[in-house]
Formats: C-alpha cells, structure tokens, sequence
C-alpha cells in the first residue's frame, strides 16, 4: 500500500483526495469513481475537483462540495505525503438519513404529545374541561384542521360531544347530534378489529367508496385518521384528527392507540361526577329535583324575571303510611310529583321535604301562571286528591324565591287548616273523602303516678310549661301531636328562631330546615326516619342549627315518642333542644363533646359508682392528610367521621374529642360490651371514611381500652390513661388496641429503658445494630438484580420493629448518626457484591431528618472515595411524606446525589399519601409501589388499569418501577401485567443476613 488513502478504497463512502494547493485530484476510490461515473484512474487523475465534482469553471466559495450528485455531509482532513498537503474529502449521502431522522423527529415528538396528554388527563380535576383540553391541544399540536370525539349517547345513536377546529376550518359539531352508526358504516370493519381509520388522500376513496368520499368531501375533509374507543370491550364511540400534514399520518395512527385510553378514563371520570350530581340534586323517589339543588337556584337568582311560585304539601301522608304502608305513601308522593310536572312543564319542580314540593316558573305571565294553578286546583278536586297548594306570583321578579316560598307556604297553610278542620268531625260524620282513615283510640294503661296526681289534683299545663321553659334557660322545650303534625315549643325557642307563634305546624321539617350543614341535615333526617321504621322511643343527637340572627348553634336534641299500643301508629313527641355554645362544652369541628364534659361525666360515674367502658383512639399521620388535602379539607374528614360515629354508635357510646386528634368513647353498658368488638365498630368507620375519600393508610387509627373504675378511680387517671394507652398502641403497631393493665406503668418505664438503651448503642458506635438485605428480582426472569438494606436492632436479646425503634432515633435526633453507619454497610456490601454482578443496585433508607443534615453528603463523598465504588451501584429511599416542608433542600441533595451516581427513589408509592405529581415534581430514578396497591390490583381490572397507566407514565418521563409486597402467585401474575421493571417481596425472598445473601448471589467468598 503506497498511499495512506488507498485504506479507503471499499468503504461504503465517498473519498476523495485533492491537492490542497492545486486543486487537482489525485485519488477516488470506488464509490467515489462510480458515483462521479469515472471508471477508470486516467478518468479523473489530474482534473480539477471544481470541474468534476462541480461543473464550476473555477474554485467554488465554498472550496470542498460534492453536493452536485445528490445531498452529502462532507467531513475533510489534511494530511501530509511525500512533502506535500493534500485535503482528504469524505462525503457521506444523507438523503436517506434526513428522511429517517425526521421521522425519528415525529416519532419523538409524538411520544411528547402522549406524555403530555397524560400529564393533562392527571392533572385537570374537571374530567369534562380536561376532555376539551386535550382535543384543543392534540388538533394544535397535529397542525390538524379538526379535532374530535363522538361517544354514543343513547343506543345507536352517536353525538360528536367534543370538537376542535383551526380558525380555517368550520364546525361541524352541531352536524352530527344523535346519528346513527349507518354514518360511519365503512368504518365499523376496522373498529371491530380494534384498529384505527386511516384515510391518507380523501380522493383514492372516490371509486372505492363514494359514499364514504361524498361524506368526508362535503366536510372538506382531505385526510383523516380515526381510533375507535373501548370501553369493557363495548364500542363506545371514537376519535381523530382531520387534515394532519401528510407526512404525519402513519405517526398519528399509533400515537392515538395510547391516548384513546385517557381518553376513555377522563369519559369514565365525567360520567361517574354527572351521576353523582344528579344523585345529588334529584329525589331518588320521584326524579324531580331536591332541596340542594332549590337551595343553588335560590343562590344562582339574578336579574328581574317574572317568576311565580307554588307551595304543596300531601295531606295526610304520615296517616297513610301508617294505616296503609310506606308503599301506599310513596305512591302519593311519585302522584303528587307527576301531577305538578305535567300542570307545569315548563317550570322547575322540588321536592324539599318528605311530603312538600316547590314548583317555579321563570318568564311566565300571571294569567298564564293563574291558569296552570286553576288547572291543578281542578284535577285535585276531581280527584279529590289530598294535596294543600298555595301559590304567589311577582311581576319583576324583585321579590327573592325564598321570600315568595314563605309566602306560598303561608297560604298553604290556610289551604291545610281547612283539610285537618274536616277531619274533626263527630264519629257519624262522613269521611271528607277516599284517603280519610280513622284510628281507633287505643285503650289507656292504668294510670300513672304522674297522671293519678293530675287526675286528682288541681293542675295547669301552661302555668307548668312556662316554669321549666324560662326564657334564659339554655335549653327549648317542645311537645306535639304526630297524627296532626302540630307542635307547641317554648317562648325562648319561638324567639331566638324566629317562629312566628308557640303553635307550629310541621316542626320536624321547619327545624331541619334550620340545620345548615349538609351533613348535619343528612344525619338529623337519617335518625328521624330510622326513629319511624324501628319504632324506637328516644331521639338524641347533636348536630348545629341557624338562629334568627343567622349564628350557627351547637344543640343537643333530645326527644321521647309515644306509639300506640300495638306500636303501629305514632302519637306523640315530646322533647328538650339544649344549647352547646362553648367551646369548652363541644368541639366545633367534631361536634363531640370535649375534655371537661369527659371529666364531668367520669365524676358522676365515680360518684354513682357506675362501671363503664372507656375507650381512646388517635388518628395516624392526621398531620400529613391536612398538609396534602388542606385543613378544610381535614376538617370535613374528620367532620364525617364524628358524623358517622354518632349515626351509628351514638346509642351505645358518648363521644369526645381530647386534645390533637385524639378522641375517647364512654358507654355504660358493660355487660356483653366486648371490647374488641367495639374497637372493631370504630375502626371499621374510621376506615370507611377512609375509603370514600380514597386515603390509604397502613393503620389509621391506635386504640386503647379500660374499664371504668378498674383503670383508675379518679377521672384525672383515666384521661391520663386513655393517652398512655393511644400511645402505646402506636408503638405496637401489631396490635389491635392495647388494654390497661397494672403493669401498664411498667412498660412505659420499659419503653424509656429502652430510649436510654438505644443512646448506649448509638454512643458504642451503633453496637446491636445490624443490617439486613431483602433482595431484588427482574420481573421477567425473577433473577436477583439488586437489594434493599434494612435496619435491624436488637434489645434484650430480642429483635425490636424498625416501627418502634426508628421514630425513637427519629425523636432524639440519633437517626443522623445511625443514617451514616448504614450508608457505610450499605457501601460494603456492595462492594462485595460487584464483582460477581457488575451491574448490582443496592437502595438504603433515608430519613427527612438526614436530608437536612449538612454533614450527611461530604460523609458520602468521602466514603465512596475511600471505598472506591461508583456511586451508580446505589441508590436512596424517601418517602414523601416530608417533601413539601422541604422541597428546595430536597432538590438539592437529590441533585448533588445525582452528580455523584447515585439514584433515587420514591419509596411507598401509593400508600395514602403520595400523590402523582411526585413523579414529575422531583427527579425520581425509581417508583417503588406499595403494598397496599396488590389487593386493588388483584381485585379490579380497573384499578389494574389506572396501576398500568402509572407504570406507562414512569416508563415514559425516563423512570423505572418496582413493585413491592408480592407475596403469592395471583399476586405476582397481576404485577407481571404492568410492565413494571422490579419486584420486591415475599413470594421471592424475606429480607436476609448479610452472610445469606452472599450466598444467593454467590458473593460468599471475600475478594
């Protein structure tokens, strides 16, 4: 070989050789000579480049161009031969090459736009705005002309619901509203065999189709790419883009593969909040609108509109329910609700009570509004049906609809006078029609002591009435007639809420309309109706009321109802409304009664000596759902809880509300009361709550348990106890709840020793503590591929839980000493591991504590540089239960984490208090799954869905994920679906000795 270029002669590129001072050629080589069609050595040798390569009659500007055949990239090197410069030229043809990377360009970008569409379906709480969104942002960013979605609305019949369009283009949305299928007949073949529509030049269909090409013309729709969307394998309709650049339209067919699924979960999403809307503003009975949603209506009025308003009430529906059957009543009701809606089609019809309807009509004339309410008064008398109506009307609307609803009530009222004066009426009167029932008078009872002594003596009722119900009294009085509906109640409580006499007709549902809260108003009916269809004889409940002057009022209601003798029929309730105004007395946010009513209530048991069931409960990690959802939002949580212990175990236990969130239960029934069976009660409704609110926590609430006076017979002691006993339990997370025993003091005391023990450790350079492995695996082949180290201690010769040791390191601030020792072990294990498996990952635990520690990254560094090992081999675990109270110190350790090798994890994904947005906040290598997802995944395709979507996710922002807790082979099978990268769990390995897990990897030997 004579010359340094003649190497070049079958590369698979252009080279070429050229005097650098001359400009002639002195070499090609074989692609070279072929492309410049110059065969043989004489055919170019001493020709100038410029003239060959370029046809240019002189050096062009640009000196080295070979771009006269085609399109080249040309690399060039001088080199020095035999005393001369010569310019070595590689042109290299990137025709091809510019095609491929604009496609690789399009394929990026696509899978752009797809985490973008996720990040829009995660993001937006309004799944129907997030719908509008994303079909906004993908017909943008597509360069489309229109952006859709058609979903069938009704059987058969499809609706173009969501649509885009570029200012160019115009709408055809309102085209195509419950159509049928037959439209889009020549797609239906290919959305059968889930696959997309792609229609790359409208014109091809023109002889192969012309319906379909007539169709898609008359849009001006030149190209189109359509993805079916699937629902449980039903067709539930589809989406796509029309007139994407050319160049796009293979891209866009797989880019809407993946998105129709977010597609589909954000439908899913609007459907469920629309149903639970309508749930929530209709009667279930009857279909019409309910109280919630009059009270928005009220709250939404504007404007000056002429509106007319009618007030109706069923007569006797009380009777019929009890002479007949709820059914029979129920069957009144759905008439009575018919009958307005057909007399006021028009208009907007309530039911806002159990026998009463609101029926409103906007933009209507008097004579108009006159003649419908005539029209009703008519049917109702042909029928003679028993519904009481009254009915005003305003011309300018100025009046407010509650004021006009207050004023139809009234002449309702009169309207219903007339109804009940029919019925008293003597025995040999006839009935004042059809529904009229008479009850027979049930025999009396001998009479009491308190009826023989008003029997015999000189008695006046109201003189009576008047000396209990003392207008300063912090209570209000009330009794009433239930067949007749009417009440009397006290001066101060006809005063303070505004009722205009002592006589009140329909109290029960006057008062609950006082309730504000939703909650509260729920509870208060729940417990009436229940009162009625278990024929109970007490009413007690707490629950906030508005008076007139529109203050919120804590009260406790307490009642007493008579039935009948063959309890069929109730007859009268009487009862006392006491006012709970002091913080002191009640909690404002529980409604639970608070620490000094628990004092007082102890003292009497004492000084009764009643015996009693104490039970005390607090909520874990409270702290951390206030600070994710907000305190409001905590409030109402623990709002619903109180709620919802009261509805259900407010016959059986008082509540109160200590100090924080901790709470204790009190109930005087102690015999057949077992005190795990009621741990269980509370905690099943804790964890009820929970779930509503989709908050998952490993143990939400730690229980104690003593028995009045056993546990101490001062009331000071059992309060002292019951937040012993809540602590306890916390640190014995095994246990259901822990139980006051005599020896309770001296497990405190053990618990202490054991706090002085752990310094001892600490102080003798981490002595009893070791560290432990649990293993790793691929989830494809389950071969080990990396660990978790796991901190061990031990305290009497026994193992003591990481659960009662680490928050005590964490209290005292050991955890950093402790943090470092692990990080060293960790270290050296890893070591030990490389050289058998180069590519081993070892995670260690990081407590928030040690992320705020300055020392803790310099003593990284330094032991990385003393051990030698590459910083890639590991990898910190975090939960994020800190993060937001440190996100700037989080970012930078992480980052200077990262700039040594080491990777991060998000560990305890999914366990109640992560939320997704951790996966694009912070820059996570790994998700780390809980547990708690296996039995939402095993147990519901859905939940596997939404599990895959996360794993989509993270695969997608660069992240990989493991799962943890995989304990069985249902388990595994279902997490092998994900697509996730790792697995962690005992269905592989338990967490090993150090020594036994050289051996699984075959590290036993040292190196």
């Amino acid at each position: 070989m004579n010359k340094i270029w003649e190497a070049f002669e079958n590369l698979q590129e252009i080279v070429y050789v050229v005097d650098a001072k001359e400009y002639d050629l002195v070499y090609m080589n074989q692609l070279a000579r072929s492309t410049f069609n110059c065969p043989r050595t004489e055919d170019y040798r001493g020709r100038k480049c410029y003239e060959l390569l370029q046809g240019l009659p002189e050096p062009c500007r640009f000196c080295s161009d070979a771009r006269g055949k085609g399109t080249y990239a040309l690399k060039e090197t001088l080199i020095e031969q035999d005393g001369r410069t010569y310019r070595l030229e590689t042109a290299v043809d990137i025709a091809g090459q510019e095609e491929a990377e604009r496609s690789l360009f399009l394929l990026l970008e696509n899978e752009a736009i797809v985490n973008e569409c996720l990040r829009r379906t995660l993001a937006d709480e309004d799944a129907g705005e997030a719908l509008e969104e994303l079909i906004s942002y993908l017909g943008d960013r597509l360069e489309c002309d229109r952006a859709y979605i058609f979903e069938e609305l009704r059987a058969g019949r499809i609706c173009n619901t969501y649509e885009w369009c570029a200012p160019s283009a115009s709408p055809e949305k309102a085209s195509f509203q419950y159509a049928t299928w037959n439209t889009v007949e020549p797609w239906l073949p290919v959305f059968e065999r889930d696959q997309c529509v792609v229609v790359e030049d409208v014109e091809e269909l023109k002889d192969i189709n012309p319906l379909e090409y007539n169709w898609l013309k008359a849009q001006d729709t030149k190209s189109a790419v359509v993805c079916p969307l699937f629902d449980g394998g039903k067709l539930r309709g589809f989406c796509g883009v029309d007139n994407p650049p050319r160049e796009r339209v293979r891209h866009i067919s797989a880019m809407l593969q993946i998105i129709r699924h977010f597609i589909v979960v954000l439908m899913k999403r609007r459907d469920k909040v629309r149903r639970l809307r309508h749930m929530s503003f209709h009667d279930p009975l009857t279909g019409v609108l309910n109280r919630y949603a009059m009270e928005e209506m009220i709250a939404s009025q504007t404007g000056t509109r002429p509106l007319g308003v009618v007030y109706c009430d069923i007569s006797g529906l009380k009777t019929i329910n009890d002479s007949q059957g709820h059914a029979q009543g129920d069957q009144m009701i759905l008439s009575a609700s018919q009958l307005l809606a057909e007399h006021f089609p028009a208009g907007l019809v309530y039911r806002i009570g159990g026998d009463e309807f609101l029926a409103v009509c906007f933009d209507d004339s008097r004579e108009s509004f006159q003649g419908q309410v005539d029209r009703l008064l008519e049917q109702l008398q042909k029928n003679n049906a028993h519904l009481a109506v009254g009915a005003v009307w305003s011309e300018d609307g100025s009046t407010k609809i509650k004021e006009l609803a207050r004023q139809a009530e009234n002449e309702m009222y009169r309207n219903k006078q007339q109804y009940y004066l029919s019925r008293q009426q003597p025995q040999n009167a006839p009935c004042p029609g059809p529904g009229c029932a008479r009850t027979k008078q049930p025999e009396r009872d001998p009479e009491t002591p308190f009826q023989a002594f008003i029997h015999n003596n000189y008695y006046d009722a109201e003189a009576f009435f008047q000396s209990v119900a003392i207008p300063e009294a912090p209570y209000y009085l009330y009794f009433g007639d239930l067949q007749n509906n009417l009440y009397y109640i006290s001066d101060n409580m006809r005063d303070d809420f505004g009722f205009p006499s002592n006589v009140v007709y329909d109290l029960i549902e006057k008062w609950g309309a006082m309730i504000g809260d939703p909650q509260d108003r729920i509870l208060y009916q729940k417990d009436l109706r229940q009162m009625l269809e278990h024929k109970k004889d007490i009413h007690s409940l707490r629950y906030r009321v508005t008076d007139r002057r529109g203050y919120s009022v804590w009260v406790h209601c307490r009642g007493i109802i008579r039935w009948s003798e063959d309890r069929t029929t109730p007859l009268f309730f009487s009862g006392c409304v006491s006012r709970l105004e002091s913080n002191f007395a009640m909690d404002a946010t529980t409604g639970f009664l608070r620490e000094r009513a628990a004092l007082n209530e102890l003292v009497t048991l004492s000084s009764r000596n009643t015996p009693a069931l104490v039970i005390s409960f607090g909520l874990n990690h409270f702290t951390y759902i206030n600070e994710s959802k907000g305190r409001m939002e905590g409030d109402r949580i623990l709002r619903d809880i109180a709620n919802t212990l009261e509805e259900e175990l407010g016959t059986m236990f008082t509540f109160y509300r200590l100090d924080g969130i901790r709470f204790m239960a009190i109930s005087r029934r102690t015999n057949g009361w077992d005190p795990g069976e009621a741990v269980a009660g509370i905690r099943r409704i804790i964890n009820l709550v929970y779930s509503r609110e989709r908050i998952t926590a490993k143990r939400a609430a730690s229980f104690g348990v003593q028995s009045f006076p056993q546990g101490g017979r001062l009331p000071q002691e059992i309060l002292e106890n019951a937040i012993t006993l809540i602590n306890v339990a916390k640190l014995n997370q095994d246990l259901e709840y822990s139980e006051f025993s005599s020896d309770l003091i001296a497990r405190q005391r053990e618990r202490s020793n054991m706090a002085l023990v752990l310094s001892e450790s600490v102080e003798k350079g981490c002595e009893g503590f070791r560290v432990v492995v649990q293993p790793i695996v691929s989830r494809d082949s389950g071969e080990i591929i990396g660990g978790e180290t796991l901190l061990r201690w031990r305290y009497l010769d026994q193992d003591v839980s990481p659960a009662v040791f680490i928050p005590l390191l964490e209290e005292t601030q050991m955890i950093k000493v402790v943090g470092k020792w692990v990080f060293e072990q960790a270290v050296r294990i890893c070591s030990r591991v490389i050289p058998c498996r180069p590519d081993f990952l070892l995670s260690f635990n990081v407590s928030y504590l040690q992320v705020l520690d300055d020392s803790f990254l310099p003593f990284m560094q330094q032991t990385l540089k003393e051990s030698g090992l590459p910083g890639r081999h590991l990898m910190l675990e975090l939960t994020e239960t800190h993060f937001d109270e440190m996100p700037k110190r989080l970012h930078e350790f992480v980052n200077q984490c990262h700039e040594m090798g080491i990777k991060f994890a998000l560990d305890d994904f999914g366990n109640g208090f992560s939320s997704l947005q951790m996966l694009f906040k912070y820059p996570v290598n790994v998700i780390k799954l809980d547990r708690t997802l296996m039995n939402q995944i095993t147990h519901s395709p859905e939940n596997l869905d939404f599990i895959m979507s996360i794993v989509y996710a993270c695969h997608r922002s660069g992240k990989q994920v493991c799962v943890e807790g995989v304990e069985t082979e249902d388990e595994l099978a279902a997490v092998r679906q994900t697509d996730c990268d790792m697995i962690q769990g005992f269905y592989f390995y338990r967490p090993i000795e150090a020594g036994e897990f050289y051996r699984c990897i075959g590290a036993d030997r040292p190196v």
